[in-house]
């Protein structure tokens, strides 16, 4: 079965960054997966990553100059392993075919 993909758009307002990544970790096996991603920097300093993905979970953060950062935008929110927190976004397929994010 070939599974859709969806683009997700992530943003992060940082006015004082000189280099922002997302940081992105397909979470459920069969296949754990990161994703770095280089955030382009637009208007109003808004750094903004832009990713096609393909049902699972994923667990995320940005790195702001070397800083772990979450930006929820209304995303899930969860302790992590290590102490920390990271951003949970799950993406699913309904079953007529459409993808949907949460």
């Amino acid at each position: 079965m070939e599974m859709e993909r969806g683009s997700v758009h992530f943003s992060i307002h940082a006015p004082d960054a000189d280099h922002v990544f997302l940081i992105l970790m397909r979470t459920l096996v069969p296949a754990p997966v990161t994703y770095e991603l280089q955030a382009n920097r637009g208007a109003d300093d808004i750094w903004t990553a832009d990713c096609d993905l393909i049902p699972g979970e994923y667990r995320y953060f940005f790195l702001v100059d070397g800083s772990v950062t979450v930006n929820g935008e209304g995303r899930r929110v969860e302790q992590d392993d290590f102490g920390g927190v990271t951003g949970v976004l799950t993406v699913r397929q309904t079953p007529n075919g459409a993808l949907e994010m949460f």
